[in-house]
């Protein structure tokens, strides 16, 4: 009888578990807040220029000490921690550049890093109602370097929960996604040495951008140089039927020198990516210079099945899981009507065994009427 409830157990946990598969998933997002406090930058006697500028532009010297500070104003009622960090300049998807650390592509051909020989991270605290002069001194490299070095500050109060893992000593900060400010900070020693940008193709590969299909297309700045007023079209197109399947297009952009992006080519949305062979044609041009690429890349089945999973415009078919569904429920029923049909003939047998063995007790007796006498032997 235990085994027969455990079977039941299983059938139900099996049937409801494949009807769960049909329930839609919740995704939760971390918000987003204003920066509620003022980053005024203090331009030395070494800045380029002080009109027309909301960055440090610096003319510095190999090996010489670069003193520079921001003025932080808090007009809020609430005193609050603020974080600095230096950063290093990368390029977005959306050809544009970054100071925030949320481009996560490292570059090989970089020599110098801002983020590394600037000045150290530092949390300060803000009253309210004040301003805070903050120093921000750092060494520049003792190698001379011929086009510009390119970071920024990067500036932004601290949550409850950053603070919290600061005072119980965890080295990594838990940063959410809050924003800030970031102010670019750009080095040159000599500024009349023009060096144009030197881009490359790393790799081409099919990607899923902001969920949707895509070509990706792994570029790089090899140069210590700004790429300023840039230009991209890109096609490509699968070559069995040289049928154009996704391009890419962007205006007056710009890219970080030193830097490594990713470009996507997005393909219709209504569609999923086919695998095989691609060829590409990017043209790029900058300020200065021109590039024209052409390349032949492969889409293999398992990459291009990974890549259309995400895609939240296609319909998903959900006609095996509805199947499975059904047999299961068969399954199920089934299951149920055999445990019934078995309980009830142990339940009959049982009853006929009752029966039998109460007749033969009876029968085995003797009769409460009987009263034979038993004759008395003659001596």
């Amino acid at each position: 009888m235990k085994n027969w409830q455990k079977l039941i157990s299983v059938g139900f946990l099996t049937f409801f578990g494949i009807l769960s598969l049909f329930l839609p998933l919740t995704k939760v997002n971390a918000g987003n807040q204003m920066a509620n406090f003022e980053v005024i930058p203090n331009f030395p006697a070494n800045q380029n220029s002080k009109i027309g500028k909301g960055y440090f532009d610096l003319l510095v010297k190999p090996g010489q000490v670069q003193l520079l500070s921001i003025t932080l104003v808090n007009n809020s009622d609430q005193a609050k921690k603020i974080r600095i960090t230096a950063t290093d300049a990368k390029t977005t998807p959306t050809i544009d550049v970054s100071y925030d650390n949320s481009v996560k592509i490292k570059d090989d051909s970089s020599k110098y890093s801002f983020a590394k020989f600037g000045f150290t991270p530092k949390t300060v605290n803000l009253r309210a109602k004040s301003k805070l002069n903050v120093p921000l001194n750092f060494k520049v490299p003792v190698k001379p370097f011929k086009g510009i070095i390119l970071g920024g500050i990067y500036i932004r109060e601290l949550e409850a929960q950053d603070i919290q893992s600061a005072s119980q000593g965890k080295t990594k900060l838990q940063l959410k996604n809050y924003l800030g400010y970031a102010l670019a900070v750009q080095l040159t020693e000599d500024p009349k040495t023009l060096i144009d940008p030197n881009l490359t193709i790393k790799k081409i590969n099919a990607i899923s951008f902001n969920s949707y299909p895509a070509t990706g297309v792994t570029i790089q700045n090899r140069a210590m140089s700004l790429g300023s007023n840039v230009s991209i079209k890109a096609t490509t197109y699968l070559k069995r039927d040289r049928k154009i399947r996704a391009t890419g297009k962007v205006h007056s952009g710009t890219i970080a020198p030193s830097s490594t992006f990713v470009f996507p080519l997005l393909f219709d949305v209504k569609n999923n990516i086919k695998p095989g062979e691609y060829h590409l044609d990017l043209k790029i041009k900058t300020a200065t210079k021109k590039f024209n690429f052409s390349r032949d890349y492969m889409i293999t089945e398992q990459t291009a099945a990974q890549v259309n999973r995400q895609n939240p415009s296609i319909k998903k078919s959900y006609f095996w899981l509805i199947v499975l569904a059904i047999v299961g429920g068969i399954l199920l029923i089934g299951l149920i009507f055999l445990l019934c049909f078995h309980l009830g003939k142990n339940r009959g047998q049982q009853e006929k065994e009752k029966q039998l063995l109460k007749t033969v007790n009876d029968q085995s007796l003797p009769s409460a009427t009987s009263n034979r006498q038993i004759p008395k032997r003659r001596r």
